[in-house]
């Protein structure tokens, strides 16, 4: 085992001891053949909180949330909907460990999904070195279930901080590539651009850098594809039929046309962009 994976332990056995909170919450569940739905009221001492989850396909789903009114008959209310606290069926601390399950997981289920959407914008889909990081350094399930929500959430954003600052380090490294390439035509050979189609992805700034590219070292571009894979010339094809429709291709596509290279690959190559010709 190791050392992360003996603290990351450690840690879950603390909390799964002392895993008693300051608020109660009730719970009601409303199962049906495909999905299940589960309703919390819970009570933080200050506020009083309707969460709504989702449970399909073995995973949480948050719905929603609102802030409740407290009414003179002890009823609730949110948004002229009168809440009957007394059809819920269960009570349970704060910190038990199915509630826990059910509200990190749906939290950080969130957290994923927004991190990975804003990685696909800024760095694209297939950065290998950001999926990795983000799969490897996300909290476990076990903390999922014994730590309590307010905790979880705060490890649950330290995670996603330091994801983003990844994230942002990446598009930093790919657009000073692509400022070097600007700057740096004559330096370019088949080697960096092996290089860098082996770590091209669909983000702006490596669009770009492709048909710059194309453009300068034409000739070369086109025998690195000329030698690649099927599978590997397949991923460039794919992604250059991506190709931001405000990006200017007809300058590539008239250098391909003209290179004296013979490949058959050369007319796949234009037949993506061209989609995107301006």
């Amino acid at each position: 085992m190791t050392e992360r994976a003996i603290i990351l332990l450690l840690t879950g056995l603390i909390w799964s001891t002392a895993a008693f909170s300051q608020y109660e919450i009730k719970v009601d569940i409303l199962p049906s053949k495909i999905s299940t739905d589960i309703n919390m009221i819970v009570y933080t001492g200050q506020t009083v909180v309707l969460e709504r989850y989702h449970f399909f396909k073995y995973n949480y789903w948050m719905s929603s949330i609102d802030t409740l009114e407290t009414l003179e008959n002890g009823m609730f209310q949110s948004e002229g909907i009168v809440i009957n606290p007394g059809t819920f069926s269960t009570t349970v601390d704060g910190c038990d460990s199915i509630v826990n399950k059910i509200r990190n997981s749906a939290f950080q289920r969130r957290m994923s999904a927004q991190l990975r959407d804003a990685a696909r914008k800024e760095i694209g889909y297939d950065s290998k070195e950001i999926t990795d990081s983000i799969d490897v350094r996300q909290p476990t399930e076990y903390q999922e279930s014994t730590i309590c929500h307010d905790e979880f959430k705060v490890i649950s954003k330290k995670w996603f901080d330091e994801q983003s600052r990844k994230v942002e380090e990446i598009r930093k490294k790919k657009i000073e590539r692509r400022a070097w390439i600007k700057a740096n035509p004559d330096k370019i050979d088949a080697g960096f651009i092996k290089l860098f189609l082996a770590e091209y992805s669909t983000c702006d700034v490596d669009q770009v850098a492709i048909l710059d590219i194309i453009k300068f070292k034409t000739d070369d571009f086109l025998l690195v594809c000329k030698d690649m894979t099927d599978i590997d010339f397949f991923d460039v094809k794919l992604k250059l039929s991506l190709l931001p429709g405000d990006v200017e291709t007809n300058d590539a596509i008239e250098k391909l046309k003209a290179s004296p290279i013979r490949t058959n690959r050369k007319g796949k190559l234009i037949k993506k962009m061209k989609k995107n010709a301006r």
